[in-house]
């Protein structure tokens, strides 16, 4: 408990309901239809791949072994853009936003990519991995060379579909009859 003058305050009763709680952890970054979203932002802003480099860039995370383990799955969801060999070069990173330390290191190696990107008639295509918008990327990149379109993940009918689905897994683990 917390002391607040001499008196010790107890733990917090639970709440108390008869409500059924589900919860699925899979998040979106575990949905394989991602890597069509990426795929699409990419195609949508690509002129001439052959001259392009790619640039996947996500938040991140504090700890380093949660940080890895999101560019592993990042860099499954972009490997056919890698493999096509349609591009110049194709890389993921994370910001790191909120931890000072790690976003110093991480805005040097996002500046250096797209500097080496945009050099002899090259073009770099940034494309943000979160939900929404572009975040704090447009600062960091602010008077190097390249493209984007400002989208995250959504809007995206795929992103739709996801909902749906974990909203199904959900209903079903609950053993509640499917409302869709």
């Amino acid at each position: 408990g917390h002391h607040h003058g001499d008196e010790q305050q107890s733990t917090p009763e639970p709440i108390k309901t008869a409500s059924q709680i589900v919860i699925n952890r899979q998040g979106l970054v575990d949905f394989d239809d991602v890597q069509k979203i990426i795929h699409q932002r990419v195609e949508a802003l690509s002129t001439t791949p052959a001259q392009e480099s790619v640039l996947i860039l996500a938040h991140g995370m504090g700890v380093e072994s949660e940080n890895d383990r999101l560019l592993t799955r990042m860099a499954v969801l972009t490997r056919p853009l890698k493999e096509s060999g349609s591009f110049r070069a194709v890389q993921n990173e994370t910001l790191r936003e909120d931890w000072p330390d790690q976003r110093n290191l991480a805005e040097e190696r996002i500046r250096d990519f797209v500097t080496r990107g945009s050099q002899n008639t090259g073009r770099v295509i940034v494309v943000p991995f979160r939900l929404f918008g572009f975040g704090d990327y447009a600062q960091v990149l602010e008077g190097l060379n390249y493209v984007a379109d400002g989208k995250g993940l959504l809007p995206h009918p795929l992103i739709t579909n996801w909902i749906r689905l974990q909203a199904e897994e959900c209903f079903r683990r609950a053993g509640w009859e499917n409302p869709f």
